[in-house]
């Protein structure tokens, strides 16, 4: 069945919509979500044959749904060996999506570009200074997010500090920003020290984020911790200066009982809605919704039975 442009547009049609939203026989990590007007295009990262060292099972994948029912042209977007995408955003001219160069080490920033939003660029590299900073002990940059101030372009990233227990790093985010029509020259904002990094409630640290306008001020919702991973949110009138971690209480279901991560917004849709990864006992994610139900609180879409998934998902593609 063909999807309909714009059937989402009614209260009815969301209440409708059950959890997990999108599923394959891969795994699915790191949404990203555009709003074309009609359709959206999920943007995400293909993590296939569970091996997780090997470049060739990783991928920037797009798919395209009109009412995240129906789902159509599921393909790669970048070369094998890359990962993690961030929200699309206009930067002088063209649309840039940013993502990682993934799993082999040092992995490192790199970014697409296009005019129309359905072919992309060949891979460029950016900000590689990220990788060199003195806090930084792994000497790697992964989960780009980049945000637009006007005639500035910030981005965020995640970087690696020590750990503790078992676990030898942990995750921290580092912020940079440029005026460069090329992002090729960026000023290094956290220098000295990330701007988010482990706390006692998440010892291995912080990843994935989105970057948010509302109202007068700037929010941020992002992956706290790694093991059991949830979501918390944040605040900023800077972009630089954050205040206020605030976990997110969302539902625990089936699909997400392990973890609960890489939140994104979904815009074009008529409540706040976010996408979220869900990762289940037996470690396959998929992604699924939750709605705002009023500022800070979100309520997750119902679950459908894991053997309904499972019967219409569970199948080669």
């Amino acid at each position: 069945m063909e999807p309909h442009p714009g059937e989402l547009g009614s209260v009815s049609s969301i209440a409708s919509l059950q959890n997990p939203v999108f599923s394959r026989c891969d795994n699915l990590r790191d949404p990203a979500v555009l709003w074309m007007g009609t359709e959206w295009h999920l943007l995400y990262t293909r993590y296939s044959n569970d091996n997780w060292n090997r470049p060739e099972n990783w991928s920037v994948a797009r798919v395209r749904t009109a009412n995240w029912r129906d789902f159509a042209d599921d393909r790669d977007v970048t070369p094998k060996g890359y990962a993690s995408p961030g929200d699309v955003v206009s930067w002088y001219g063209r649309w840039i999506l940013p993502y990682e160069s993934y799993p082999v080490h040092p992995s490192g920033l790199f970014f697409s570009h296009s005019e129309d939003r359905h072919r992309w660029s060949e891979p460029e590299p950016f900000l590689p200074e990220a990788r060199a900073l003195p806090w930084n002990h792994y000497g790697r940059a992964i989960d780009p997010t980049i945000v637009i101030d006007g005639d500035r372009a910030w981005c965020f990233f995640t970087a690696s500090v020590p750990g503790s227990g078992e676990r030898p790093r942990a995750n921290a985010i580092g912020l940079a920003v440029t005026r460069d029509p090329e992002l090729q020259t960026w000023e290094i904002i956290t220098q000295d020290a990330p701007l988010l990094g482990p706390s006692d409630d998440y010892p291995d640290g912080v990843e994935n984020l989105t970057v948010f306008r509302r109202d007068s001020r700037w929010e941020m919702l992002y992956s706290a911790g790694l093991r059991g991973q949830r979501i918390a949110t944040m605040w900023s009138e800077d972009l630089v200066h954050w205040h206020d971690p605030t976990p997110v209480v969302l539902e625990s279901q089936w699909w997400c009982e392990r973890v609960q991560g890489a939140p994104c917004l979904v815009e074009g849709m008529p409540h706040p809605t976010m996408l979220i990864m869900g990762g289940d006992a037996e470690r396959r994610t998929r992604f699924g919704m939750a709605v705002e139900t009023a500022p800070g609180s979100w309520r997750m879409l119902p679950a459908r039975p894991r053997a309904t998934e499972q019967k219409e998902h569970d199948l080669p593609f």
